[in-house]
């Protein structure tokens, strides 16, 4: 299998999933802990927050291109403290989806502020 077809498929199922948002398993962090990480005083715990937003959005923004395939697009002047935002209001907004993958929620939140 080439690369480009098994990025495309990586991009494609995920897509697919995030449509139907799971529960998160005992493995992965929910939004609510995402949320808890993100409000919290301590920069251990905001650093984890950001940490993670990052990593997710860039995670994704790679199977993205290497799919030549767009779900959302964030300008290049963007910081993580914005990502961090948009984030953080999604969880706030949609408190009954927080039990759900934080990936996932990221990536829903990341797609309404930043559409293709």
């Amino acid at each position: 299998m080439n690369s480009a077809y098994g990025a495309l498929t990586t991009v494609v199922m995920t897509v697919g999933l995030l449509g139907a948002s799971p529960p998160a398993s005992a493995l992965s962090k929910t939004g609510d802990q995402l949320l808890e990480n993100c409000q919290s005083p301590l920069d251990a715990q905001q650093g984890l927050c950001e940490g993670f937003i990052e990593g997710t959005a860039d995670g994704f923004l790679v199977g993205m291109s290497r799919a030549k395939a767009c779900w959302f697009k964030i300008p290049q002047n963007v910081e993580t403290r914005q990502l961090v935002d948009v984030t953080v209001r999604f969880l706030q907004v949609h408190p009954k989806e927080r039990v759900e993958a934080a990936a996932s929620l990221t990536l829903q939140a990341l797609r309404e502020a930043f559409p293709c």
